[in-house]
This record gives structure tokens, C-alpha cells and sequence, in this order.
């Protein structure tokens, strides 16, 4: 498997940042795919045209989507409430944008399943390959990411 550049998130900011070895300076590379999911599921996807939006000129997503792959999620497009209704586009939303996992045969199996947590919407997504083994995130109020 191809190593990425990791990030890593930081629970006092809220936020994700690239991570340096422990000298400062070099990126720390990751052999796994938690990276590319969160990028995959919390970066924004561009919408699309029949979708509603709060600015109808608010399309968000990089321009250059329009041309071929798409990157990221319209999970920007939830109001944030653990509806029925927001938990179905969790759900979907999120298969959408890890369905490249698939297409590009990185991953044989995957599973995206949103629920409510308390008031939050929570994401879990299970990955296996062709070898059978098994990995599983966790995404609790669909910011804060776990690896389970």
C-alpha cells in the first residue's frame, strides 16, 4: 500500500494539521488510509445542481471537479441535526465520497453506517480488503475522527 503524508488531529483546536517528526521538519507518512478517508469524507465536495442550498450561488468544492474525479463530501450540505432524514444523507453522502475506494480496487468491501449519538450525527466506516483483513473508523459528531 502507497504511504501518505498523516495528518493528525489535535482534540484542543478541533482541528487536523500535518504531522512532524519528532526532531521538526520531516513529514510523518502513514502506511494506511485513515488520512485519505478524512480528506475523502471533511474536505467539500462541489455540489450538485439539484441540490438545496442556503446561497443559492454557494457551490463550494474545487472547480476543477467538473472536469473528472471528484474530491471530498457534500456532508457540508447537513444542517448538523440527527434527523432521520440527515442521518440517510450522512450515509449516503459518505458512500459517495469513498466510493473511489472501490473503483480503484484499494478496498473489496465497504460499509458506511451514520447514526445518531446523543444529539450528534456520528459516522462509522468498515473497509475490508482482498486479503480479509479488516479496519474500521469511527467519526463521532462528524468532526471529531476516532480510529476504532
Amino acid at each position: 500500500m502507497a504511504s501518505d503524508i498523516k495528518l493528525i488531529y489535535d482534540s484542543d483546536l478541533m482541528e487536523y494539521d500535518i504531522d512532524l517528526a519528532d526532531g521538526g521538519g520531516d513529514l510523518v507518512r502513514e502506511e494506511g488510509l485513515e488520512t485519505a478517508i478524512f480528506i475523502s469524507l471533511f474536505t467539500d465536495r462541489r455540489a450538485n445542481a439539484d441540490d438545496k442550498l442556503q446561497n443559492e450561488n454557494e457551490f463550494r468544492g474545487w472547480w476543477g471537479d467538473e472536469e473528472g474525479d471528484k474530491i471530498g463530501s457534500r456532508l457540508w450540505l447537513i444542517d448538523g441535526k440527527a434527523t432521520q432524514e440527515n442521518i440517510r444523507k450522512a450515509e449516503s453522502y459518505a458512500k459517495e465520497a469513498l466510493q473511489w475506494l472501490l473503483d480503484d480496487g484499494v478496498v473489496s468491501k465497504l460499509t458506511v453506517i451514520a447514526e445518531k449519538q446523543g444529539e450528534a450525527l456520528a459516522l462509522q466506516v468498515k473497509l475490508e480488503y482482498s486479503d480479509g483483513t479488516k479496519e474500521a473508523f469511527k467519526f463521532k459528531d462528524l468532526w471529531e475522527a476516532q480510529v476504532a
